[in-house]
């Protein structure tokens, strides 16, 4: 009884080197006899959003995309405190919006939407509501006051309006 434990184990062993020995596995990636499947591979050609690069290229934390009125990708970035403008391609356009307190200027941005008629409304409840750009960037001013209430998102809507959701509110600016 001693040694059945021993032996049990070996035979274990054994049988499972004995399984894993013989033919290798069939590598063979050409699919079924008459098969027409097709194999497409991704090349990675460019990026957005990477470490040691150009700062218009890293990101700290993304909060928010939209498209611009003439089809360039628009990024609300929260850390940097700015919105960054791309063109399809991926190539840096320009930026509006820095950190402080000053008009045009972000303290904890969280929200942004590209309104009907072009504005980009970006909202930061500590910097006092939601601002408005005009679509080349320049700043339009506050659009409304939110008084650090709660809310968190806002969606654009028909007619140069949008939603601002958690409590309800709605402004047409």
């Amino acid at each position: 009884m001693r040694y059945l434990f021993p032996f049990v184990f070996l035979l274990f062993l054994v049988s499972l080197l004995a399984s894993c020995a013989g033919e290798p596995a069939d590598t063979d990636t050409t699919g079924p006899a008459g098969s027409t499947e097709t194999i497409r591979e991704l090349i990675i050609v460019d990026f957005i959003g990477v470490e040691l690069v150009d700062s218009n290229y890293v990101f700290g934390s993304i909060e928010s995309s939209a498209h611009s009125i003439n089809g360039n990708i628009l990024i609300l970035d929260r850390p940097a405190c700015c919105t960054r403008e791309y063109t399809h391609a991926g190539e840096f356009v320009k930026s509006f919006g820095r950190r402080g307190t000053g008009t045009g200027e972000f303290v904890n941005p969280l929200s942004m939407t590209r309104l009907s008629d072009g504005r980009i409304a970006v909202m930061d409840l500590q910097a006092g509501g939601i601002h408005t750009f005009l679509p080349g960037s320049e700043w339009e001013g506050l659009s409304a006051e939110t008084n650090r209430e709660s809310v968190l998102n806002m969606t654009a809507t028909d007619s140069c309006r949008y939603v601002a959701r958690e409590r309800g509110l709605k402004h047409q600016i």
